[in-house]
C-alpha cells in the first residue's frame, strides 16, 4: 500500500509538471525566452517540467527527513496541493468565462497567481501534517533520492540546451537587409528585434572612421533611449554598453571606432531597452519584451487589436561605413543604392 501511494504521488507530480509547463509557455514567449519560430520548444518544456518535479520531490523528501513525517498520510495530503492544476486546465480549455474587468492578456497572470497562492496553502497544510502527525520512518526519504538526482540532471541539461536553442533563435530573428523609406531617401537596413544578435564582420583598419546609422523600427513610436551592446568574439573582452537615443523618423549616427578590435574579427551587435549586467548579455539572456511606461503597459494589455506577430520592438541598422559623409540622416552611398533598387524593380 505504501509503495502504491508513492507511485501515485510520483505520477501526479509528473502530470502536474506537464500542465504547468503547458500553461506558462505563452508567458515565456511573451518575455522572449521561447524559440517558437524555430520550433525548438522541447528543451524549454523539459526544463520547466524537470525543475517543477525536482522542487516538489525535494520538498517531500526534506519534510520526511527532518520531521519523520507519517509516510502515507503526508503523501496523500500533499496530493491535494496539485488540485489547483484543475484551474490551469480550465483556463487552457476555455471552460472559465472571461474574468470581469480583466483584459484577456492579463488573465493568465491572474490565474497563475491564484495557482501559486492555493498551491502554497496546501503545501503549508502538508507541512502541518508532517510536523504534528504521528511519526513515520525517517529513512524513507531515500524513496525520493534517485528521482531527485534524475530531475536535477535533466534540469541542468535541459537549461543548457534551451539556452543554446535560444541563442540560435536570436541569430535567426535578424532578417536580411531590406529597403527602408525615409523622408528624403531610402537605404538598405537590417531589422534587429530587441535582444536578437547580428553578426558583424570587421575588416576595417584603425585609421578608418567607422559609422553605423540607427533608426527606430517596430513598436518604437517616439524618442527612445536604448542600449547597444558590442560583444567581441574574444571571450576575455566583456561586452561594451553604448547608450543611444533613437527616433522613429530620423537616423541616429553612432561611431563604433573606439570599440573595434585591433585586428580583423567578428563581433555581435545586440540591444535592449534596459541596461543589463554583462554576463546576461554574453549568455543571450536578455528579455525581448519591454514595457518602459504605463502607456506601453496599457496599450499591450488593454488593447485587443494588437497582434502577437511582431510583438517585440526592433531597430534598423545601416552600415558600417568607413567615411563620415552624413550627419543625422543617412545619405551615404544613396545613389548607388537607389540605382540598385531601380534595377531590381526593372528586372
Amino acid at each position: 500500500m505504501c509503495i502504491l501511494i508513492q507511485i501515485i504521488h510520483f505520477a501526479i507530480v509528473l502530470l502536474a509538471s506537464y500542465i504547468f509547463a503547458a500553461y506558462i509557455e505563452p508567458i515565456i514567449y511573451i518575455l522572449g525566452f521561447l524559440p517558437i519560430e524555430t520550433g525548438k520548444t522541447f528543451w524549454a518544456s523539459l526544463t520547466i517540467m524537470s525543475v517543477f518535479c525536482f522542487a516538489q520531490l525535494l520538498f517531500r523528501a526534506l519534510i520526511q527527513l527532518f520531521f519523520a513525517a507519517p509516510l502515507i498520510l503526508t503523501s496523500l495530503v500533499d496530493l491535494l496541493s496539485f488540485l489547483p492544476c484543475l484551474m490551469l486546465i480550465g483556463d487552457i480549455s476555455g471552460y472559465f468565462p472571461q474574468l470581469p474587468h480583466i483584459p484577456p492578456r492579463l488573465a493568465p497572470f491572474v490565474f497563475l497567481c491564484l495557482f501559486f497562492a492555493t498551491h502554497l496553502f496546501f503545501k503549508l497544510v502538508t507541512f502541518f501534517t508532517a510536523t504534528y502527525g504521528k511519526q513515520g520512518p525517517r529513512f524513507s526519504f531515500l524513496y525520493w533520492v534517485l528521482p531527485i538526482l534524475i530531475f536535477a540532471c535533466t534540469s541542468i541539461v535541459g537549461s543548457i540546451e534551451w539556452k543554446d536553442e535560444l541563442m540560435k533563435h536570436r541569430f535567426f530573428q535578424v532578417k536580411t537587409p531590406v529597403p527602408i523609406l525615409d523622408k528624403e531617401n531610402r537605404t538598405f537596413a537590417t531589422e534587429i528585434p530587441e535582444a536578437s544578435f547580428l553578426i558583424q564582420p570587421v575588416h576595417i583598419s584603425n585609421e578608418d572612421n567607422c559609422y553605423w546609422f540607427i533608426h527606430g523600427g517596430n513598436k518604437i513610436s517616439s524618442t527612445s533611449h536604448i542600449y547597444l551592446y558590442f560583444i567581441s568574439s574574444d571571450k576575455d573582452i566583456l561586452p561594451i554598453c553604448i547608450p543611444v537615443e533613437i527616433y522613429p523618423d530620423t537616423w541616429t549616427e553612432v561611431c563604433f571606432q573606439n570599440y573595434l578590435p585591433d585586428y580583423p574579427s567578428n563581433f555581435i551587435i545586440t540591444w535592449s531597452s534596459y541596461k543589463l549586467p554583462t554576463f546576461l548579455i554574453r549568455e543571450g539572456l536578455i528579455p525581448q519584451f519591454s514595457l518602459k511606461s504605463l502607456e506601453e503597459f496599457h496599450k499591450f494589455f488593454f488593447t485587443e487589436d494588437i497582434e502577437f506577430i511582431n510583438m517585440f520592438k526592433s531597430i534598423y541598422i545601416d552600415g558600417p561605413y568607413c567615411e563620415k559623409q552624413a550627419t543625422g540622416e543617412v545619405i551615404v552611398q544613396q545613389e548607388n543604392l537607389i540605382d540598385s533598387l531601380n534595377s531590381q524593380s526593372v528586372q
